[in-house]
């Protein structure tokens, strides 16, 4: 048996609206409070991450590796790029005096720096079936003055393969220039 409570028929819209109000302003409380709550918990997850990601980056000795190796390959081809628009510039308007003097500094670059890329780049320039060919980068700044370089047979053909072993390089490793 129901207990029946004698109510005014005329309370119960008054109290129905009162209810309506109360469950919405508790629904609001409550959704507010979730996403307080997710902010709170988020928060530290989000950081957490972040550190986590950088620490171990930068503490990783293989990250570290491969950073460094990207920088050296990126200033090699920086160096690379001048080089070439040198020799061409060079080629197509004369020698002269000033393209000499930047002909020598990025020679001495080149020298001291080549052999770091060079086992990267070495598998996009080797023919199969040549026993020991000659590294066309190399050709590029072994000659001590730029006019060696400029009349010498080859140098076209050298330029095509440095620029065709950095494209498949690049398309190998699926890094490409900035």
């Amino acid at each position: 048996m129901a207990i029946r409570l004698e109510l005014p028929p005329a309370l119960f819209p008054r109290l129905n609206k009162q209810w309506q109000a109360t469950c919405s302003y508790f629904q609001r409380q409550s959704l507010h409070l979730r996403a307080v709550t997710l902010r709170a918990v988020k928060m530290p997850i989000v950081c957490w991450q972040g550190l986590s990601v950088r620490y171990t980056t930068r503490w990783s000795l293989q990250a570290r590796s491969e950073l460094r190796r990207q920088q050296d390959f990126a200033a090699f081809e920086e160096k690379y790029e001048a080089l070439v628009d040198l020799l061409c510039w060079t080629a197509k308007e004369g020698l002269q005096t000033d393209r000499e003097a930047t002909y020598v500094e990025l020679r001495q670059w080149m020298c001291t720096h080549y052999r770091k890329v060079r086992s990267q780049l070495r598998p996009y320039w080797v023919e199969p079936g040549v026993p020991e060919p000659i590294d066309p980068f190399e050709a590029l700044f072994v000659a001590e003055n730029i006019e060696a370089i400029i009349n010498a047979p080859d140098c076209i053909s050298d330029l095509m393969l440095t620029r065709a072993a950095l494209e498949a390089y690049h398309e190998g490793t699926g890094s490409y220039p900035h």
